[in-house]
């Protein structure tokens, strides 16, 4: 998807911190704006992303642009939304896998 300054998207966010036990970053998707500002010293696109109001205006926080997955539906956000979680899921999944394997059984002594 083009992203543009000025542009109504949907928004979410989930993400884990490296050991994977808390939930450092989860934002619902929500409807809202996004304001690129001019290509900085690193070129690329750089801006913010507003959440929308009820009534249709910006709320005064922002954050990064780039901490936010965007779509243009709601259903599509849910879906990003929860591939994300699925993510997470399959990663803990697969490290308790790899624990289970990495029990020791008991052995009789001889």
């Amino acid at each position: 998807m083009e992203l543009y300054d000025g542009k109504i998207v949907w928004g979410c966010a989930f993400k884990v911190t490296n050991n994977k036990k808390n939930v450092i970053l989860f934002k619902k998707p929500v409807l809202g704006v996004v304001h690129i500002e001019p290509e900085n010293i690193f070129g690329g696109l750089y801006g913010k992303f507003y959440e929308l109001k009820k009534g249709g205006g910006k709320k005064s926080t922002c954050v990064d642009m780039h901490s936010r997955i965007y779509a243009e539906t709601y259903t599509e956000s849910v879906e990003n939304y929860n591939y994300e979680i699925e993510f997470v899921i399959d990663s803990l999944e697969n490290t308790i896998f790899a624990l289970e394997l990495s029990k020791i059984g008991l052995v009789e002594e001889l």
